[in-house]
């Protein structure tokens, strides 16, 4: 074999250089070993908080509000691991002093509030609970402040998570609304610190009350649906249901979910206060739509499975107007108020209030006034002590007189007002229109 010239063996090394230059990880990796894999020790978690949290506090005096957003963002999530250490009651009134120096008062009084839950017994109460008050004077409004007062009270709660969930549940009362912002991250939070807190179902309820008292409707029925999703054993399943077909009716418009969510109440339990009061919300949501048969249909069937219950009484009396104003069918309405009365014969109020609706859909709907006489009649002899008796005996008397021409009938009715209702302010008209009679 011939030897390389040179010039050959310099014209060699230079390209290899060259490749070396263009793809230069090959070329260190053809050139040196592979280094063995270094493991990767983990860290001492306990150790490293105490470090993080020294850190912090060195940096708690700064003045620059970029630097004291990153120690706030900071804070949140050490506290989310470790909040039970001893320095965690610390942390959170750093927070809060972060949060009063960047502005932003809502969130620093939600972060004492919170202090309060979590660290009742915290050696800093006392001056936890002046800052507070004294922020609380300054900045919330006197109709905020009972309800705000009240929460302020603690919990007596054993556990931190029992605690932490009644912070939020009573924050996220309807009045206490202006602190949702700050709120929304509390929650945040707790689920992430809590994931195995029994009783998340509760929160979640809260959160959707929440979101949906300050008109995040979406998010609200995100959270109510939620709970049948997630939490299948959870005893307020109903009621998240109830308040999820609520938001879907009232507020987003959407009767379709909202009617296919009654309906699964009605099925899913049956014998609950939900399910009676779901046909009353299917009816009115039928009516809405201008399915009036439906409609009818719901009431009869709640009348049917709640008898003698307040919304069985409620669903005779949206039945009646119904059959009056969208079905043209007053005689069906005189019925169904009749049948109200027979249901609740023992309830006075009840009972009159029906029969007087009756009597008046008679004359106004059907002129039909030996009706309206029966309704009358009906009301003064079953419940002749109640109140509008006196003026249902006149206004038969005079039914009697005008419409029906029966001045016999008329004046005897006259007399049994005379008779049974001697001080009655009526009996001087009564008397009156005795002598007209008598007199023609």
């Amino acid at each position: 074999m011939k030897r390389m010239t040179a010039f050959a063996v310099t014209a060699l090394l230079a390209l290899s250089v060259a490749y070396a230059a263009d793809q230069p990880e090959q070329a260190i990796a053809q050139a040196e070993p592979a280094a063995p894999a270094t493991e990767v020790k983990p860290l001492d978690v306990k150790a490293t908080g105490q470090r993080e949290w020294n850190y912090f506090k060195g940096q708690a005096e700064t003045t620059d509000k970029e630097m004291m957003t990153t120690l706030l963002n900071e804070l949140d999530a050490w506290l989310i691991t470790y909040a039970d250490e001893d320095t965690g009651d610390d942390a959170l009134l750093l927070k809060a002093d972060l949060q009063t120096r960047l502005g932003d008062t809502k969130g620093a009084i939600v972060t004492f509030m919170r202090h309060v839950y979590e660290y009742p017994n915290s050696d800093l109460s006392f001056t936890l609970i002046s800052k507070l008050s004294r922020m609380i004077d300054k900045n919330i409004s006197s109709k905020l402040k009972p309800a705000l007062e009240k929460v302020r009270q603690g919990s007596k709660k054993t556990t931190k998570a029992e605690r932490m969930a009644d912070f939020l549940i009573q924050m996220s009362d309807g009045a206490l609304d202006y602190f949702y912002e700050p709120m929304i991250q509390e929650f945040e939070a707790f689920f992430s610190k809590y994931p195995e807190y029994g009783r998340t179902d509760e929160v979640v309820l809260a959160l959707g009350k929440f979101n949906a008292s300050h008109a995040f409707y979406q998010s609200a029925v995100f959270q109510f649906n939620e709970i049948a999703a997630v939490y299948p054993d959870s005893p307020l399943k109903a009621q998240a249901k109830v308040l999820a077909a609520s938001v879907y009716e009232n507020n987003l418009r959407q009767y379709d979910k909202a009617m296919a969510l009654f309906q699964s109440i009605v099925n899913d339990f049956p014998n609950s206060d939900a399910a009676r009061a779901s046909y009353v919300r299917i009816a009115q949501l039928a009516e809405k739509q201008s399915q009036y048969t439906l409609a009818v249909e719901a009431y009869r069937t709640l009348i049917t499975k709640y008898p003698n219950t307040e919304d069985a009484y409620t669903a005779f009396i949206n039945e009646a107007e119904l059959l009056r104003q969208k079905m043209e069918d007053p005689t069906g309405a005189v019925t169904v108020l009749a049948q109200a009365a027979d249901m609740f014969k023992g309830n006075a109020d009840k009972s009159v209030k029906a029969l007087t609706l009756a009597a008046s859909i008679a004359a106004k709907d059907k002129k039909d006034y030996e009706l309206q006489i029966k309704m009358l009649d009906r009301l003064v002899a079953e419940y002749p002590d109640a109140e509008p008796s006196p003026q249902a005996l006149f206004d038969s008397a005079s039914i009697s007189a005008e419409y029906l021409k029966d001045p016999d009938r008329a004046a005897l009715k006259y007399q049994q007002l005379i008779d049974r209702y001697p001080g009655n302010s009526l009996v001087k008209k009564a008397e009156k229109a005795i002598k007209k009679l008598s007199s023609n």
